[in-house]
């Protein structure tokens, strides 16, 4: 729709609120009503000294004609698109957050030794250098595959030593 037709929607649309015919608005301003109906189907161009005229006899300003025609429509979905996109945008800021969060909480808890680990390191302080670094050895294996220790036990208790003395 151009520039020409929504101003003249505009105007008829406020012509026909105030419960004006074109023959009426037409004598109030000096023209035809067959002018008129050229101006509202925007067939005709109108001035800005019409304009000006036309908008005293229907008592509202100029930029009347102008408010809400550079608004398509199409607008209201464009905002509806925008306040979509910017909840989906709140969503992902929220994973993200969630996933930072995860990860400091990851790399914390991989910087805090293990109970078992902390206990041999501190155990090995009074040994020998070579059962002492043996024993760090055995930690930092235990702290890499704590599950191996389970099974390593699991396989002990297994035992036919166990089987015959039980």
């Amino acid at each position: 729709m151009d520039l020409n037709s929504v101003i003249g929607a505009r105007i008829k649309e406020m012509r026909e609120n105030r419960g004006i015919t074109q023959n009426e608005l037409g004598r109030m301003i000096g023209h035809t009503d067959v002018y008129i109906s050229q101006i509202e189907t925007g067939k005709r161009r109108i001035g800005l000294d019409l304009l000006e005229k036309i908008a005293r006899t229907l008592e509202v300003s100029p930029p009347t004609f102008f408010r809400d025609s550079w608004q398509s429509e199409d607008s209201s979905d464009q905002i509806s698109t925008l306040l979509r996109r910017t909840d989906q945008l709140r969503g992902l800021m929220d994973e993200l957050r969630s996933s930072v969060q995860e990860l400091a909480e990851q790399r914390r808890r991989a910087a805090e030794p293990d109970p078992t680990t902390a206990a041999i390191a501190a155990a090995s302080q009074s040994m020998d250098p070579p059962v002492r670094q043996l024993l760090l050895e055995i930690a930092n294996a235990i702290q890499a595959n704590p599950t191996a220790l389970l099974r390593t036990h699991a396989l002990e208790s297994d035992s036919p030593r166990e089987a015959v003395g039980g």
